[in-house]
Order: C-alpha cells, then structure tokens, then sequence
C-alpha cells in the first residue's frame, strides 16, 4: 500500500492536501434530572460523516485542476472517496469547495478547504467478497465472514434446478430468516438484495417480492452461518453469495 492514498474515485489529490477531520459518532447530551440514580447519560449513536481536506496549493493553476478533477468525479452524486486505504472507500458528495485568495496575487501559496458529507457511516471493502454454495440440500449450512467490524447487508443469488413450486427458506445466525414460495421455471434466478430490499428475476429483471417473506438478512462482523430448508420438491443447483466488508 502506497505511504499516501488521498483518491476521489480515479483522482488522486495532491500530496500537499490530507484530512483533517472525519467525525465518527455523536454523543446525545447528558441531562441532569432528579433522580434516585443521579443523572441519565445520553448514549453514543453512528451519524453521516463529514469529511474535511485541507492544505496549501502551489499556483492558481494547481486550485483550478483540483477543482476541476473534484467537481467532475461528484458531477454525478456520490463518490467514492480512500483516504490511506486502497481498498476501503467512503460514499461521499461535496458540500463545499473554499479556496482563499491571498491579495489576489496568482503565484502565492493557496489555501484549500475542501468539505465532503457522506449519507453513511460506514467504510465498505472495495473487494467484494463472494461465495458459490452448489447443491445446497435441505438442513444444509455454509459459513461466511465479514472481516470487517460492521455489520453488511448481502446478495443471494438463487438458481433453481426445476420447474414447480419453490418452496424455501434461508437463515443467517440464529434467526435471521427469509423464506421464497413461488412458481419457478428450471435454471431461473431469483436476487434477493438484502440492503436495497429487492427481489428479482435475473433473466428480465421483473419484481418478484410477491415470493418473499420475512426480513432481509444482514451479515455481523466474523463468521455468519447460512443455512436451507428446503420445504418443497424444487432442488436448487446453486446459491451464490456476495457482500462488502464494511467498517465504522
């Protein structure tokens, strides 16, 4: 890994710019209130986090290609921004690009304060983890690991072996359960998105959440048991699973 990754998608910033700030939580404020335990703390809960890059900039010129390079990557919405990890990436959107002039002199030392927000709190793996479980069999179980220390929501893809009535139901942990009951067509695929919340028919994208029921599985940090039960006479030829580790 390189000694200095400060990235915005393919845009690697100067070396003279670095982070100054990236809030992780927000304590909810301690309130006195009378009573037989003294006071009731507030607790610690995740928030978006802001990010701050700042430093100084050589000439005009070097402010205008920074500019240029940070307004083009987030012309679009989010970006992806790698800050001293070429492999875990923050979602971010720019708030704010202030640059002091100094006496409107082009060849002085520029100062730059460059202000991202991001709508989560976690950093995910630019790595996408993935594991093919074939002829998974009723009471069946894999094991998966998260590496990172926060939980990550995963993708099943699902390919039926038959046509019929798929009648099956898919844990994560102890009970983290969601079942899939619908009439199938030998080698379709079914995509359950566990964050987006989708279910779909691959082979035409066409909504299949009529099939679904239960909750949306997420993956804990470490090793996370998957387990079938299949409750019908469809057998499955494969269940394919993908994920990003994900980091507070």
């Amino acid at each position: 890994m390189a000694d200095h990754i400060l990235r915005l998608g393919t845009y690697d910033f100067p070396d003279s710019l670095s982070v100054r700030e990236i809030p992780q939580a927000v304590e909810v404020p301690t309130e006195a209130i009378p009573r037989r335990h003294g006071l009731a703390r507030g607790t610690m809960r995740l928030r978006e986090k802001q990010v701050t890059i700042e430093g100084m900039l050589s000439h005009v010129s070097q402010v205008r290609d920074v500019r240029d390079a940070v307004m083009s990557a987030c012309a679009n919405g989010r970006q992806k921004l790698y800050v001293e990890d070429a492999d875990r990436y923050l979602w971010v959107q720019l708030a704010d690009f202030n640059e002091e002039n100094p006496y409107n002199q082009a060849d002085k030392l520029r100062p730059v304060t460059i202000e991202f927000l991001s709508d989560t709190p976690f950093w995910e793996s630019d790595t996408l983890s993935s594991n093919t479980w074939n002829t998974p069999l009723d009471g069946g179980d894999v094991t998966l690991t998260n590496a990172g220390n926060a939980e990550t929501y995963p993708v099943f893809a699902i390919t039926v072996a038959g046509t019929g009535t798929l009648n099956i139901a898919i844990t994560v942990g102890a009970s983290r359960t969601f079942t899939m009951n619908g009439a199938v067509t030998a080698a379709d695929v079914y995509v359950v998105d566990c964050l987006e919340q989708t279910v779909v028919k691959q082979s035409d994208s066409s909504d299949k959440m009529s099939y679904f029921d239960g909750l949306f599985p997420w993956f804990s940090a470490g090793d996370n048991v998957v387990s079938l039960t299949n409750g019908g006479a469809i057998a499955l030829t494969s269940i394919v699973t993908t994920w990003r580790n994900r980091w507070y």
